[in-house]
């Protein structure tokens, strides 16, 4: 069995019938800017199916905490949360994430999934936003890559890097539950930039 197959035997019905029932547009024609006023929303044309599931628009998105991943001497855990960020910063960072993530039907559709199901997708070894580019594939997906200095889950990679996109991760609270976690551009420490700047987490 390989890794694939094992993720899925434990993914719920109504998110293998998106993974396995969705016709996907290519990439090249959902890769758009996250900014983009243009870009046009491109809904899945889904297969007909048998399959009683649960409808995955009856389940709202769940509302995670946002944390902040920075690997600093005075911080041991490495954990802070986005609140302690300047307002400014903060709010340039929710502002970007929520546009990605909500950019068209699909995209809204799968964060729908992630969220609620995060005990599944916190297993796969690409980040939130890598994830929901490639609409929860299990298979067939793009590879995520860290040519720029990052490394997964400490740091962000080559595509979030491009898009300006603070790189997010779901990770597990020591008290229980899950949040979402940004975590900083590689080397960013070495330059001397301060985890309350905007130039911490992305490319402005």
């Amino acid at each position: 069995m390989t890794a694939d197959q094992d993720i899925m035997r434990h993914v719920p019905a109504a998110i293998e019938k998106r993974a396995l029932d969705i016709h996907y547009p290519d990439d090249d024609e959902n890769d758009e800017d996250y900014g983009s006023k243009s870009a046009r929303e491109r809904k899945p044309s889904a297969k007909k199916s048998e399959m009683t599931v649960v409808d995955m628009d009856e389940l709202p998105p769940r509302n995670l905490p946002i944390m902040l991943y920075v690997p600093i001497p005075s911080n041991p855990l490495h954990y802070i949360s986005i609140e302690q960020l300047p307002v400014k910063v903060h709010t340039e960072l929710g502002r970007r994430f929520d546009n990605w993530r909500s950019q068209n039907a699909t995209r809204r559709e799968c964060y729908r999934g992630l969220s609620t199901y995060c005990d599944t997708f916190i297993e796969r070894q690409f980040c939130v936003c890598h994830q929901l580019r490639d609409f929860l594939r299990l298979s067939n997906t793009t590879p995520q890559t860290y040519e720029a200095g990052g490394k997964f889950s400490h740091s962000a990679d080559d595509w979030c890097i491009r898009e300006r996109m603070p790189c997010t991760h779901i990770v597990e609270m020591d008290g229980g539950g899950y949040a979402l976690c940004f975590v900083p551009l590689p080397d960013v420490l070495e330059d001397g930039v301060s985890w309350k700047e905007l130039g911490f987490w992305v490319e402005s």
